[in-house]
């Protein structure tokens, strides 16, 4: 979807101009995948998220544009009904209160935050969890600031 995005935004339509490879379930992941077939030669672009876009500048490609510069699109969220939140205020309010307590311990202990990755995926080392850490820890200022502002005012 993202790809799609900045090619339209580009004036390139992604369904006529471009030639999909299905990565879908190619392990051990998709965006391997698709750099192995980039480092090869065998595709002239490949998307893909942090670390592994970092991977494919270091093969020699270009950064071109990430659909987050062009957009504002929410990528996770963490969303209750109404009817929880009207009988069980108190459970609501302690999942979001862990919820950026956590998100904080992230956001300003680094080292603290690969360790827990690098427990977590298999597939990554300690240089591209820090790369990816890197790439997102650029967004995430003024968003936890305003939620922290809303829950606890």
């Amino acid at each position: 979807m993202d790809a799609k995005m900045v090619m339209r935004h580009f004036g390139v339509d992604p369904e006529k101009d471009v030639t999909w490879i299905d990565s879908r379930g190619k392990p051990p992941n998709t965006e391997r995948f698709r750099l192995a077939l980039f480092e090869k030669g065998e595709v002239d672009a490949v998307c893909c998220d942090p670390p592994h876009w970092n991977i494919a500048v270091q093969m020699g490609g270009h950064a071109l544009q990430s659909c987050r510069d062009l957009f504002s699109i929410p990528e996770a969220g963490f969303s209750t009904s109404p009817a929880v939140i009207a009988e069980k205020p108190f459970v609501v309010k302690g999942m979001v209160r862990a919820l950026l307590r956590g998100v904080m311990v992230a956001k300003y202990s680094k080292e603290e935050t690969l360790d827990s990755i690098l427990r977590h995926n298999h597939f990554i080392n300690r240089e591209l969890a820090s790369l990816a850490y890197d790439e997102v820890h650029k967004e995430w200022g003024p968003v936890l600031v305003v939620i922290w502002k809303i829950i606890y005012s």
